[in-house]
């Protein structure tokens, strides 16, 4: 995803930071933007979640408890 490229489109973008994968003030964090998300669409809002987790946590994470935000590894 490049982001230049979804500001060019007119979209706007959410980063919602949390300390680590998993943890449960993180993902009770997480499930409130996946609540939200069909509205963050109607919007044009690409919404991500941004952790210093590799990859492949949060891969795992966003999947368990069926978050919608997208992930970005901030190593």
């Amino acid at each position: 995803m490049d982001f230049a490229e979804l500001l060019e489109q007119g979209r706007y973008m959410v980063l919602w930071f949390y300390p680590k994968a998993k943890l449960p003030g993180c993902t009770v964090q997480g499930q409130r933007y996946s609540g939200l998300f069909d509205e963050f669409m109607k919007l044009k809002v690409e919404v991500f979640g941004v952790s210093r987790d590799p990859a492949s946590t949060q891969c795992d994470f966003i999947q368990k408890p069926a978050l919608k935000s997208r992930m970005l590894p901030d190593t």
